[in-house]
């Protein structure tokens, strides 16, 4: 039997150049979210928050979480933009649903997700939008929040040549394990990952795209991604916790900037 597949209360604000907020109820495990959407484009919804007791906990715009979609093997955008918490394409079950937001039910520390927002800021250029939400959810289950799909917004600046970002962060409550980063850039070669300096992933682009084809992604133009899960296998993330060195190094060809999304597993601090 399918998961129930219901609609949510309407959203306040939606309006051109405003923030549009949807509450989210209580009680229950929410694996997705459908957004509906017209005379707002998908390029339009300048950043999408989710917020869990307050605090932001993933951070996107409507074209990046669009892309990230198709990367995982969904289809683009035509009216509906998903945005999932299940991480989609593993295989099995529990994988998948490992990482859905689990509401109204406290862990062992007494935390537990008491408040669920939405919160998208629609570009002052829409046409007239209309935004509704619908929610792929079931019965909350027993355990707390449990792990986290965070995922942090960064930009960096990079030069000509080999390049290292060294600032990424790790090895917090939220940021115990790496699932996967897309950086937005057609201006690097290579790709190297390194814990402690000791490398854990090296690849040429090339190498990198075809292993993502060989498993469970879809390379897209314009962006390059690193992905644990590449392979479909959930616990197949990168541990950050005890680290003194977490670095991503590349072969530059163009100095710019260069947006990132992080994904990590991780905890709720409160």
């Amino acid at each position: 039997m399918s998961r129930p597949y219901l609609k949510l209360p309407s959203l306040n604000g939606v309006a051109a150049g405003q923030t549009a907020t949807l509450k989210l109820p209580m009680g229950f495990r929410y694996h997705l979210l459908n957004i509906t959407y017209s005379g707002v484009t998908i390029a339009q919804m300048n950043e999408i928050r989710v917020l869990a007791n307050g605090k932001v906990i993933q951070r996107f715009s409507g074209t990046e979480r669009d892309v990230l979609n198709q990367f995982e093997g969904r289809p683009a955008a035509a009216g509906i933009l998903v945005l999932p918490f299940d991480r989609y394409g593993m295989k099995n079950r529990d994988a998948e649903e490992e990482t859905a937001l689990n509401t109204g039910v406290p862990d062992g520390r007494g935390i537990a997700i008491n408040s669920l927002h939405i919160e998208i800021d629609i570009d002052a250029a829409a046409a007239g939008p209309v935004l509704k939400v619908k929610a792929e959810q079931s019965a909350a289950v027993a355990g707390g929040p449990g792990l986290i799909p965070f995922i942090y917004k960064l930009n960096r600046s990079v030069d000509v040549g080999e390049f290292s970002i060294s600032d990424i962060p790790y090895g917090r409550l939220e940021t115990q394990a790496l699932e996967k980063m897309m950086l937005t850039t057609t201006a690097i070669t290579s790709i190297r990952l390194e814990r402690d300096t000791y490398p854990v992933v090296e690849r040429t682009i090339a190498e990198n795209d075809l292993i993502h084809t060989e498993g469970v992604r879809v390379p897209q133009a314009g962006y390059e991604f690193v992905d644990f899960t590449e392979r479909g296998y959930g616990v197949n993330l990168l541990g950050l916790v005890g680290l003194n060195d977490f670095a991503l190094r590349m072969d530059v060809t163009a100095a710019g900037n260069i947006p990132m999304l992080v994904q990590y597993a991780g905890a709720l601090n409160a």
